[in-house]
């Protein structure tokens, strides 16, 4: 039997998907049963330990071939990085089981040394009041700016005022010199009336 370029390139394909399942399927193992240990001996509470290789990113993944690992673990076929992102799904799934095995491991961490688990607390401690301090910060400079703005309508308030009171008496000064050009007007016609029969007797 002849075998085809695209006879090779399936079966390539076929093996790389499936490379990747298996061991999305051994992430999927650990995220039930917990992180492995070297030696495959889970320690107890105040025993040194040591987590066995596992991978925390998608390179990671792709180049995880189980040489990394205990003799116990593995073997498996390391893939190419766009071989993984030609499976969306698969990479999801991955990603979603990395951040899980990260969740998982700190919480191994504090179980078998309660010392972590207080650094850990005070940690969170020390986060929150720098939060609670930025949070403050950011209150006090929105209050002086609310204040700036306060002060800034004020003074445009007062100015728009200034500015009314004095359109207005502009505005009577107006109607005081119509009523004085009228008077002037109204005595010149007047004169001119009286001035018309003399000139016409004359």
């Amino acid at each position: 039997m002849t075998t085809t370029p695209n006879h090779v390139s399936n079966a390539n394909k076929v093996a790389a998907k499936a490379a990747i399942v298996a061991k999305r399927e051994q992430l999927e193992h650990w995220s039930r049963t917990g992180l492995p240990f070297k030696g495959g001996v889970t320690p107890t509470v105040g025993e040194p330990y040591e987590f066995d290789w596992y991978p925390q990113s998608l390179r990671d993944f792709c180049r995880w071939d189980g040489s990394q690992n205990s003799p116990e673990i593995g073997p498996f076929r390391a893939t190419a990085f766009q071989t993984l992102c030609s499976y969306p799904e698969e990479k999801a799934t991955v990603t979603s089981l990395l951040a899980a095995l990260e969740k998982l491991r700190l919480a191994t961490i504090k179980r078998l040394d309660p010392k972590a688990a207080l650094r850990d607390a005070e940690g969170q401690v020390l986060i929150e009041r720098q939060l609670r301090a930025g949070a403050l910060l950011g209150y006090r400079a929105a209050r002086q700016q609310v204040r700036v703005l306060a002060a800034s309508l004020a003074d445009e308030q007062r100015a728009h005022r200034e500015s009314i009171a004095h359109l207005s008496e502009q505005l009577e000064k107006a109607h005081r010199d119509v009523a004085a050009l009228s008077a002037e007007v109204a005595a010149l016609t007047a004169t001119i009336r009286k001035v018309k029969p003399i000139r016409a007797v004359g």
